[in-house]
């Protein structure tokens, strides 16, 4: 290969057929380890909250950004993917209406056979905030009634052996299934860590300002007379602040007055009919992992479990980029024998990936546990909601990003992930919209928060073109390797069965930082599929050698590979064209001028 031309991505490439970057979608993949048994997809989304009060299409009825569900449901479709994983918080305000609407809108995915499976995320317990939990119970009988697939009852489509913890109030919140044939199949494991019932809890009475309320998630209190320093009138609903007085950023005048400025969402609501003496608070009545470590654990066994792949799936994530709470409870840090033995579980099961929502962003990491034994791959999904987040401060999270390696990252987006099962191989795909860039709450989508004056956005959710921004992946007879930015390649090396490949020569020159400044590794995997009949060497797969935003481009690579040097004929490096169809590999180069070398180079 001429060391002036860049190699393409998404090439099989053959006589010892080579996947440089394994951007090629594995459902054309022709030759496989299991001929048996066809490659299948599903997909995942993340969490789709309408956050805006306005709604001027219509089309997100109860908090819901069911526009934008619709659309990645029309995508899932045209994949041709088995079922679909929802990633929590599946509403910004819960309520019973918002899981029946979640369910109407994933009808289109039943009525074409493909599965939906939604779990639920930290907003699923904020009903009550919004009088939209009238029963206090979570809106749990409505979100198992919407879904009964979480128990294996119907819509599962193809899926198996149900399971959930044996506490009788997780059933159907954490859950696993099994999908595919034997040799073909793979086990997935859904945590959930949200508050399961509520603790009653009284007003509590100030002494310098008398009976407190509670208004939505705080504690309130209304001034008889001038609060002491004047600073809040009286008639005004105000909360007392961390140093002991009173807030001089949240109080709300049920005439909607602004004199002093406090939080407009708060405005022109009727505080005094919404202000409680008792209220029921969900706090502490959440599962954490360590409570479900035991069906966690068995479910993942690899000697029991009887698939070759596991993932793990919950709404928060290992560790955040916006949010600091996160699977454990509230930062990554707290219990770290727990983390200890979680992580583990996932390693030593072969668990490479664990799936989350939550902070709205998508991004991808090499997680660490506490003591340094296990690590995975932690994968938080990007949203279809109408807020985005960017990364919180690393001061924020402590010293615990010194676990984390950030391999990928995008902000401000919408998109969805496309999985791919064949044999010990998984192929990820991941697509967002070709823009981005988008604006939440009062402009979204892509208004001008920077103009002057601001300019408001549609508040509607636009068209979207979604293209494929990233590929990763991993087959379970290859190998891992880490390259940091300026390091050679030249450490991925492997072999299979006869056949033998390394990188001879190429550098990572990406520069490429995340939204605090650190840099991204790659994350090189190779796999194999035994030879086919018209090739002279078995056939290597690797992912990850791409940039962000450019998966069909790699930095300049030479690799060598051995062949079978008994057979007669004359002897080429090939690859695989998205058509299924084997061409020269120099043919799908990019730059540079090919030139036949007859000999070593």
């Amino acid at each position: 290969m001429n060391k002036k031309e860049k190699k393409r991505g998404a090439v099989l490439l053959g006589v010892i057929a080579v996947l440089i970057t394994a951007f090629i979608v594995p459902l054309l993949i022709i030759t496989r380890t299991t001929m048996s048994a066809e490659p299948w997809s599903f997909g995942v989304m993340g969490d789709t909250q309408w956050t805006l009060r306005e709604d001027p299409t219509g089309e997100n009825p109860h908090h819901v950004s069911a526009a934008v569900a619709r659309a990645l449901h029309e995508q899932f479709i045209k994949k041709g993917v088995k079922f679909v994983i929802h990633t929590g918080d599946l509403s910004d305000r819960a309520g019973d209406a918002a899981k029946y609407t979640c369910a109407e809108i994933a009808q289109s995915l039943y009525d074409r056979g493909i599965g939906y499976f939604p779990y639920r995320g930290n907003h699923e317990e904020y009903g009550y905030l919004y009088g939209l939990d009238p029963a206090y119970n979570l809106n749990i009988p409505a979100f198992l009634d919407a879904f009964p697939q979480t128990r294996g009852m119907k819509n599962t489509f193809g899926a198996y052996n149900f399971s959930s913890p044996k506490i009788d109030a997780l059933q159907g919140l954490s859950y696993s299934f099994d999908y595919g044939d034997k040799g073909n199949n793979a086990r997935f494991v859904i945590v959930d860590v949200e508050p399961t019932s509520y603790v009653v809890t009284q007003a509590p009475v100030d002494p310098v300002y008398g009976q407190g309320y509670f208004y939505l998630s705080w504690t309130v209190f209304k001034a008889t007379a001038t609060v002491p320093g004047g600073s809040i009138p009286e008639g005004a609903w105000f909360r007392i602040s961390s140093f002991g007085k009173p807030s001089t950023n949240f109080y709300g005048f049920n005439n909607g007055a602004n004199p002093f400025g406090y939080n407009p969402n708060l405005r022109n609501y009727p505080i005094d009919d919404w202000a409680v003496l008792k209220k029921h608070d969900p706090a502490g009545t959440e599962f954490l992992p360590c409570s479900q470590q035991g069906w966690i654990g068995g479910r993942l066994d690899k000697s029991t479990r009887g698939t070759e792949h596991a993932f793990v799936f919950s709404h928060r994530g290992l560790m955040g980029v916006n949010h600091v709470d996160c699977f454990f409870g509230a930062d990554p840090g707290v219990s770290p024998d727990d983390q200890n033995a979680f992580y583990a579980s996932l390693a030593d099961n072969g668990v490479k990936y664990m799936v989350s929502g939550h902070d709205h962003l998508h991004n991808r990491a090499i997680v660490n546990s506490p003591d340094g034994l296990s690590q995975v791959e932690q994968i938080i999904s990007v949203a279809g909601s109408s807020k985005f987040y960017g990364p919180a401060a690393l001061s924020e999270f402590g010293d615990v990003k010194q676990r984390e390696t950030q391999i990928s990252q995008e902000l401000f987006n919408i998109g969805y992930y496309i999985y791919t099962v064949d044999g010990p191989r998984i192929t990820v795909d991941y697509y967002s919209d070709s823009v981005g860039n988008f604006k939440g709450d009062k402009y979204y989508p892509h208004g001008d928060p920077d103009a002057d004056p601001p300019v408001p956005g549609s508040l509607s959710v636009p068209d979207f073109n979604f293209v494929k921004k990233e590929t990763w992946g991993y087959s379970l007879n290859g190998k891992e390797f880490l390259v940091a930015q300026g390091n050679p390649y030249t450490v991925v090396s492997d072999a299979y069965l006869t056949t033998t490949a390394k990188i001879l020569d190429g550098v990572n020159n990406s520069n490429a930082t995340d939204g605090n400044n650190r840099p991204f590794i790659k994350k090189i995997n190779t796999g194999w599929t035994e030879n086919s009949r018209t090739l002279k060497s078995n056939i290597l797969t690797i992912w990850g050698m791409a940039n962000f935003g450019a998966p069909d481009v790699t930095d300049v690579f030479a690799l060598s590979m051995s062949y079978n040097a008994s057979t007669v004929g004359a002897c080429a490096l090939m690859s695989k064209k998205n058509d299924g169809s084997w061409v020269h590999a120099t043919d799908i180069n990019t730059g540079g001028s090919k030139k036949f070398v007859a000999g070593p180079f």
